[in-house]
């Protein structure tokens, strides 16, 4: 079972914990019940705590253990606090490396990531191999979508012994009064408890449920963002972003212009404006290589406004995957690294085979995620206990009939409802996760009370949601390799503009 736990959460970077790192705490006698973290660091090969009256514990040797599989970049091999981890961002040098990084990506891609293995692309890569939907208001026969669904889980099930010893393991979460704990609503009773493995019964919970499918009304502003984009492509490029995040946008747009353009030929660039000002709009014309829209507020209730619901992000997606056969949504603060052969396995083979691609992730989804939401699409938080919330700053989607009918459709109609994409709920507090986070940590390390739906993290919720149901124990496979094509920089302002004239 440790070794499931460790691919759901791969990628969480304070969170490793397979078979290797229990026997090396196992032999250093170190409780995980009973230990407080305070300050860590590494002094040599000795992992140090210091405790509260300034002594050194060493809680183990890594000269004696085999570094390979503790990892050579020394991942702490339990779990630590919110507090242990701002502690080891200023003393282990966690966060100054990533802060560093990310100043430094534009200088450092072609000297520390070499192209992967294999052949070069050709500049222009292909992508006409991949079919795709080509209207926006496209219906499906649930057979067809079982069929590719199933097509698709039996390829990420062959791809990975791993992930097969966990599909076997898979079992049902809520199963008792401590992991239902606050899940189901006490007047109404509870919805559905287990997700469903059964391909057509998943498919059908999400089809036929009339919340879930959008209405003409809502597919016409849509179609009006469509008809801004005369072409069809390979690839859509999409991104927006308002005044304050103008400068980490040209980050942004340096990574794309040196890293991606020139290995494709058939793409566009779409940016959104959500709120520049005339200067940065006309700044933006000449320099960005891309089609520049601007979002249309008044087409959509008053919350899709709040630019911090994120309802505009699915509307944006649901308007132009038709026109792409791979549609790469990116925040601002993705940066793209030169490697080359892995962006077209990216693009091409890994996108073809997931139908999705998603950010890198933090557990758990149901304690980040409003209950509401849950119940919106007929669940219960506690189905979802140990899968991770995923991040949505990168998403990849092919364009298939299970993406778009499947994934986007509900995701898109759930964000033009205010009550599931932001509801306004006693105790989840929008997107502050501190109270959320300890609450989760309690419980993994001394199975403390759960409380399930304390914050939410809106379109990212949602998504997540809908990944979880359709690939269940396989969803984690979606995530991005970590930094290996990307990486994640929030914050990182760089005038690119002002280095071109």
């Amino acid at each position: 079972m440790a070794l499931c736990i460790h691919i759901l959460f791969l990628g969480y970077p304070w969170y490793i914990f397979n078979e290797m790192h229990e026997t090396l705490i196992k032999s250093a006698n170190i409780s995980f019940k009973n230990l407080t973290l305070t300050k860590l660091s590494f002094e040599g090969d000795y992992l140090i705590k210091k405790t509260v009256n300034k002594k050194k514990e060493v809680l183990f040797n890594l000269a004696v253990a085999d570094k390979k599989a503790v990892n050579k970049k020394k991942k702490y091999p339990y779990v630590l606090s919110p507090k242990d981890k701002r502690a080891l961002g200023r003393n282990g040098k966690k966060k100054s490396m990533k802060v560093q990084e990310c100043r430094n990506v534009r200088n450092l891609n072609e000297r520390r990531y070499s192209v992967l293995h294999g052949s070069h692309p050709e500049s222009g890569a292909n992508l006409s191999k991949l079919p795709r939907v080509q209207e926006i208001n496209s219906s499906f026969d649930i057979r067809v979508l079982a069929e590719i669904l199933d097509k698709r889980l039996q390829i990420i099930n062959a791809s990975d012994e791993a992930i097969k010893y966990c599909a076997k393991s898979w079992h049902a979460t809520c199963y008792n009064q401590y992991t239902m704990a606050n899940s189901c609503d006490k007047a109404r009773g509870c919805l559905r408890t287990q997700l469903s493995q059964d391909t057509p019964t998943k498919i059908r919970q999400l089809v036929d449920r009339p919340n879930l499918k959008l209405r003409p009304n809502q597919i016409k502003p849509l179609q009006e963002m469509a008809e801004l984009v005369d072409n069809t492509y390979d690839i859509i490029f999409l991104s927006a972003a308002s005044s304050n995040h103008y400068l980490e946008l040209q980050g942004l747009l340096q990574s794309l212009h040196t890293n991606v353009f020139l290995l494709f030929k058939n793409f566009t660039f779409l940016v959104y404006d959500l709120g520049f000002t005339s200067k940065q709009r006309e700044t933006l014309q000449k320099f960005c290589r891309c089609k520049l829209l601007t979002f249309r507020f008044f087409a959509f209730e008053n919350f899709a406004t709040d630019l911090k619901k994120f309802a505009w992000k699915p509307y944006l997606v649901r308007a132009h995957l038709h026109q792409a056969r791979v549609l790469v949504w990116m925040d601002t603060s993705i940066r793209f690294y030169h490697n080359p052969a892995g962006l077209q396995r990216l693009f091409t083979q890994d996108i073809g085979k997931f139908g999705v691609m998603v950010g890198y992730s933090v557990p758990d989804s149901c304690f980040t995620t409003c209950r509401s939401t849950y119940h919106w699409f007929g669940d219960e938080p506690c189905a979802y206990l140990g899968l991770p919330i995923f991040q949505a700053s990168v998403l990849i989607f092919h364009n298939d009939p299970v993406v778009h009918r499947l994934v986007v459709e509900p995701w898109t109609a759930c964000a033009f409802n205010e009550n599931c994409i932001a509801p306004s709920e006693e105790k989840c507090t929008g997107s502050s996760c501190a109270s959320a986070m300890k609450t989760y940590h309690d419980y993994k390390l001394n199975n403390s009370a759960i409380a399930y739906g304390l914050c939410h993290h809106y379109d990212q919720a949602v998504i997540t949601l809908i990944l979880h149901k359709l690939y269940l124990q396989y969803s984690p496979l979606l995530r991005i390799k970590k930094n290996e094509t990307l990486i994640i920089c929030r914050g990182d302002y760089h005038d690119y503009f002002g280095s071109l004239g």
